[in-house]
């Protein structure tokens, strides 16, 4: 009964998408022949995690640390124009404009992206389009978000966002070893001044976040360190209870919720996983010898 209309709104959208498409190739062509030099972003971070990495922590923390006004698209399609996507939902004059090529100038931009395939985050048609999707930037860094799998996997369970029965969790795990071999150098998606963090050592670490900060050419000044965002309505076990104190998110032992479920130990008894995971993460503090 309801074929009828679906179909209809699956028309629409598909005639939207050839259509901001070939305005795409028209200002490509354009600009193959009139190059243009004018530097729209001073500074563009794209960003990508998996969702319940702290991706929006971290995103919060670089925006409150920024002396002038940012931009975040958050979660665009992967290699598709964000502000078209962005106005899309939002049809606000302002973002429109943006969409049609007519930038305004940003001193930073952020793009960030979750759960989506890191070989289309840095896809070659994106490349070739960045700068008649969103304009040249002077400075571009790609940021990868990790978090170990153990409290990852945890509070994609507990929100509901993963669940075991169905896949979705075995899902993220495939998703979370494509990122481990991205973080380590064994793939090269991301590119531009490419910076691997590890969202554990970021949450505990000040020297950590002051690091980072100076690899992004931020002056640090830790603003920002204790929000907790809205976003998916917080983390997956505190909500927004915690805001203004995130430090006390107890991060490391999510797991725990969980350590009476033998179907939880039985998803992360991957050889590969383990492997990834004690490169990347403090052994010390997390439940490796459960999985033995």
């Amino acid at each position: 009964m309801n074929s009828f209309p679906n179909l209809m709104n699956r028309l629409r959208s598909q005639k939207n998408y050839l259509l901001q498409e070939s305005s795409n190739y028209w200002r490509f062509y354009k600009q193959v022949v009139v190059r243009p030099t004018e530097i729209i972003n001073q500074k563009e971070i794209l960003i990508a995690g998996l969702r319940r990495t702290g991706n929006h922590a971290i995103i919060g923390w670089i925006r409150a640390q920024h002396p002038d006004k940012a931009w975040h698209l958050n979660h665009p399609p992967a290699g598709q124009n964000p502000y078209q996507f962005l106005y899309s939902h939002f049809k606000k004059p302002e973002f429109r404009e943006e969409a049609i090529g007519n930038f305004s100038k940003k001193s930073l931009l952020l793009i960030s992206y979750e759960d989506q395939k890191l070989e289309k985050i840095g896809s070659e048609k994106f490349e070739k389009f960045h700068d008649i999707y969103v304009g040249a930037s002077a400075n571009r860094f790609d940021v990868l978000i990790l978090r170990d799998p153990f409290n990852l996997i945890a509070s994609r369970l507990q929100s509901n966002m993963s669940k075991i029965d169905d896949g979705s969790a075995g899902q993220a795990i495939a998703l979370w070893k494509s990122y481990a071999r991205e973080f380590l150098g064994e793939t090269q998606f991301l590119t531009h001044n490419k910076l691997c963090v590890n969202f554990n050592q970021w949450h505990y670490s000040q020297q950590y976040r002051q690091e980072l900060a100076t690899s992004l050419e931020i002056e640090f000044t830790d603003a920002g360190r204790e929000q907790i965002k809205g976003y998916g309505g917080g983390s997956s076990f505190d909500g927004c209870k915690l805001d203004g104190r995130a430090s006390e998110l107890d991060i490391l032992n999510r797991w725990q919720s969980f350590e009476n479920i033998d179907s939880f130990w039985q998803l992360l008894k991957d050889e590969e996983l383990v492997n990834y995971a004690e490169r990347i993460f403090d052994r010390e503090t997390l439940p490796f010898d459960r999985l033995k």
